[in-house]
């Protein structure tokens, strides 16, 4: 998706973050096998996230101060790329919450 410009700053298009929850929760019902590899592809985002982060000498935590703006790496995509990554992995936890509520509610 294309980066769009906001007030001199590079900003990701909002469906950058919504595609893939979106697509996470469908697939939770339909289809578990493409719910795994949706997993394993935001594990590998996430990854090159990190070793992105370290080999600029980043740090992940949002309280420090970041010696030089990154990007290289999946940064050339979206300005925060662990969000992307982390949503097909955190995606289904909505789904087995609302299956557990739903399993209680029928049991009385």
């Amino acid at each position: 998706m294309a980066l769009a410009h906001h007030a001199g700053h590079l900003r990701s298009h909002p469906l950058l973050h919504v595609v893939p929850l979106v697509l996470g929760l469908v697939l939770n019902r339909r289809v578990r096998l493409l719910l795994i590899a949706a997993r394993c592809g935001g594990v590998a985002l996430n990854g090159w996230f990190l070793k992105t982060m370290r080999d600029a000498e980043a740090p992940i935590r949002t309280d420090k101060s970041v010696p030089k703006l990154t990007t290289t790496g999946p940064f050339r995509y979206t300005r925060n790329p662990g969000f992307p990554a982390l949503t097909p992995i955190l995606g289904d936890n909505r789904g087995v919450a609302t299956e557990s509520r739903r399993e209680a509610a029928r049991r009385g």
